[in-house]
């Protein structure tokens, strides 16, 4: 299953912003308070996760860690916390040869002040159209977390994970215990494409995590991963999420935070590798100009039959309360020098 299109009406800073040819590579570049963060909770929000069986399904994680307005209750999802502004997020995905339509709708009950969250998927069948699987929860304000109802068994399920910039080194070595070491063949094969060297990684008893390497001589050494550098230890990290994510989408905020420009290209060499390897759609976003050029690098010396399906690069512009997804050429981009970001 991937997303071919996104509409976001009244949630949170956007009043409406659509984002039409979605690829499996979604670079989001733009001003700072431009709404790239927002795109990546909306599309969050439309993914049911598996791993928490819907008891309190993703809405819960937006709340707690990636609501950067310092608002913790769901009332901050609404447009200026505006309750008449009812939001709704709108997709259209791919699901085998079947197109079928995902929308989220946000409500609210005035007498106990509870809010409404129903997620259902259409199938459109000429004028007509059928819901194949719906669910609902709600949010307590006294009990400040959201219930959910579990949707019915045809649901199509997709993993997904929100990777914010702050969880990159504090959850990375959970994430190479917890589901990058029973990958270990198809992340070391990706790595490879990074450093050759590379055979193979593993834990050593106290989770200290080691990489062994091929020397010139053809003896393999064990290193720990605090000797190898941002690109190597980063793609353990990503590669360990994507094999998590398998056949599912992997959201990642300001991918290029804390990363030497020196790293960039074998970090996307990785994230591109990987997604294609385990089947995940990825979206992420970046204030750097460097980050997307290195994108741009990469796809053009490795991948240039695929550009024009395989990745995209949109520069989200604010002005005034409107929004604009500007899907920027994959073979020009003197667009990046002429738009006078503010860079990081």
């Amino acid at each position: 299953m991937v997303y071919h299109d996104l509409r976001i009406q009244y949630f949170k800073g956007i009043k409406e912003l659509y984002m039409p040819a979605l690829r499996r590579i979604n670079l989001l570049v733009g001003k700072n308070d431009c709404g790239k963060s927002s795109v990546l909770e909306a599309l969050y929000l439309l993914i049911p996760d598996i791993k928490n069986d819907f008891e309190q399904w993703n809405y819960n994680d937006i709340l707690n860690n990636f609501n950067n307005s310092g608002e913790r209750d769901a009332y901050s999802f609404f447009h200026f916390r505006n309750i008449a502004n009812k939001p709704e997020i709108t997709a259209q995905i791919i699901f085998g040869n079947e197109t079928m339509h995902e929308k989220l709708k946000i409500d609210n009950l005035p007498k106990d002040q509870h809010l409404i969250f129903k997620i259902e998927i259409k199938r459109y069948n000429d004028h007509f159209s059928t819901v194949l699987s719906s669910a609902s929860g709600y949010y307590d304000p006294s009990e400040y977390y959201i219930r959910t109802q579990r949707p019915d068994d045809n649901f199509p399920y997709k993993k997904s994970y929100y990777w914010g910039h702050h969880s990159l080194y504090q959850k990375g070595k959970n994430w190479i215990l917890d589901y990058g070491i029973d990958r270990e063949p198809e992340i070391t094969s990706v790595l490879r494409e990074i450093d050759l060297r590379i055979q193979s990684f593993r834990f050593k008893s106290n989770n200290a995590v080691e990489i062994v390497l091929s020397d010139d001589k053809d003896n393999n050494i064990a290193l720990p991963l605090s000797y190898f550098g941002d690109g190597v230890k980063r793609s353990l990290y990503l590669l360990s999420a994507l094999s998590y994510c398998q056949d599912g989408i992997l959201l990642i905020d300001e991918v290029d935070t804390g990363l030497h420009h020196s790293a960039l290209m074998p970090v996307w060499k990785a994230l591109i590798e990987g997604a294609k390897r385990f089947n995940v759609q990825l979206f992420i976003t970046t204030h750097s100009d460097e980050c997307a050029e290195a994108l741009h690098a990469v796809m053009q010396a490795d991948y240039a039959e695929e550009m024009e399906q395989e990745y995209a690069i949109f520069c989200l512009v604010k002005e005034g309360e409107e929004h604009q997804a500007l899907r920027l050429a994959p073979h020009n981009h003197s667009f990046f020098l002429e738009r006078n970001w503010e860079y990081r």
